[in-house]
């Protein structure tokens, strides 16, 4: 049973980086968005605009969502450990 408690030992901080590279990559996701929704909002000649800037809106709030959580597990790993 010592093994397997072993397992869930408390890792190094230098393992934070982890939620950091993480956090680093929803960002990178949040600037793709705006920028495919640049792309196809002046590409496209359809008339329904409105969809690409629900789409955007949808896809920002949640990349942010997914970014603030990553930044808030890095903070919360580093400030403990």
């Amino acid at each position: 049973m010592n093994n397997l408690m072993g397992l869930m030992d408390p890792v190094g901080k230098n393992y934070c980086e982890f939620f950091y590279y993480l956090g680093v990559l929803a960002l990178i996701g949040m600037a793709l968005s705006v920028l495919m929704f640049f792309i196809n909002f002046f590409r496209e000649k359809d008339k329904d605009k409105m969809r690409h800037v629900a789409i955007l809106i949808y896809n920002l709030i949640v990349s942010f969502a997914i970014y603030f959580g990553y930044r808030i597990l890095y903070s919360m790993c580093i400030k403990s450990l």
